[in-house]
């Protein structure tokens, strides 16, 4: 038979222990805070494109080319498939300015109606991807050449679903980082090691 594997070693240095504590708290902050962290950055994603033309109508060259140029990396930017403000194009196609505020209208939603609305079967949420899939693949076809309205629309649905599918998945998951961390914190505050991070529950000593 093998060796046993010996326990890991205890961390005693103490900078070690400080760099570990403010990475847990760190960590238990960002499980906290997801919510409100990845619905600020779906904000900024949704607003972009919509900066680019009026930065340019503005006659703000700097700002409005580097919204272009950081889109450009993700979008096509055709000025066929591009809604236009002012005269001027969107950092974003049809679909992929009704894709990021579809997100973030759902993300908003989800603070208040997680429980009741997002528990819901996942598949409902997956049947909300379908419209965008089919108009892409007729238009892919050559049967049918898709509208700015329908592409607006169902990348806005595709953008729903997206929050839909994704959210509860990171709910779960960052409530059990949440738990595995207030126990072990519970522990060190029960140890008089450490104090308890922002947020979490109350230890008695």
């Amino acid at each position: 038979m093998g060796a046993a594997t010996p326990p890991p070693r205890a961390v005693t240095n103490p900078v070690a222990v400080a760099l570990v504590l403010r990475a847990n708290r760190l960590a238990y902050g960002i499980a906290r805070g997801w919510l409100w962290t990845i619905n600020g950055i779906l904000f900024l994603v949704a607003v972009l494109p919509f900066v680019s033309p009026l930065a340019r109508a503005a006659n703000l060259s700097v700002l409005a080319n580097g919204v272009y140029a950081a889109d450009g990396w993700c979008y096509h930017q055709r000025d066929d498939r591009s809604f236009h403000i002012a005269g001027e194009r969107l950092a974003g196609c049809h679909r992929c300015s009704a894709i990021y505020p579809g997100t973030l209208l759902a993300g908003v939603a989800y603070v208040r109606l997680r429980h009741r609305l997002f528990d819901s079967d996942r598949r409902w949420w997956a049947l909300l991807v379908l419209p965008m899939l089919v108009d892409a693949l007729i238009q892919a076809t050559g049967a049918h050449e898709s509208t700015a309205v329908v592409r607006a629309t169902t990348g806005a649905l595709s953008g729903i679903a997206a929050i839909g599918l994704g959210f509860p998945l990171l709910e779960r998951g960052f409530a059990d980082i949440r738990g595995r961390l207030e126990t072990r914190f519970a522990r060190l505050v029960t140890g008089g090691r450490a104090c308890p991070p922002r947020g979490a529950p109350p230890v008695s000593r």
